[in-house]
């Protein structure tokens, strides 16, 4: 709206970030599935929000930095908002009825699932941004 833009917004931006797509996800998790399993649920779902933060703090590292053009077509690793979309997936899935039975009633897999998706957020995995989506080649 003011067309303006800070070093201190971009941070504001990357904690409001952590919060909604790191903390909301992983409380979420645990409060859905991983309650039951009190100790190790709780690590799990730290481990994603950690990862997360992590996953922000590099991005405003490499604000910076120049990259080789066909690098901004990439991000390093899962951007946050797909990693808060992904870790939920388990619950999408139940809610919509699509697998058939409770998957709350299988917190391992649930909780090896939100630490790959951890992974994936900290990993340096080139992950297509979609911006060249629907443009010409050519």
């Amino acid at each position: 709206m003011l067309k303006a833009q800070s070093r201190f917004g971009a941070e504001l931006d990357s904690l409001a970030d952590f919060v909604n797509f790191g903390v909301a996800p992983a409380i979420i998790i645990f409060t859905w599935a991983l309650s039951g399993q009190s100790r190790f649920g709780w690590i799990a779902v730290m481990v994603f929000a950690v990862a997360c933060g992590l996953r922000l703090a590099r991005f405003n590292a490499a604000l910076d930095v120049e990259k080789p053009r066909w690098q901004s077509n990439y991000f390093t690793g899962m951007p946050a908002p797909a990693g808060a979309l992904t870790v939920l997936l388990p619950l999408y899935i139940e809610g919509i009825g699509l697998s058939g039975f409770e998957m709350r009633a299988w917190p391992v897999p649930i909780m090896i699932y939100t630490l790959a998706m951890a992974f994936l957020l900290v990993s340096t995995i080139p992950t297509f941004s979609g911006k060249l989506a629907g443009e010409k080649i050519g």
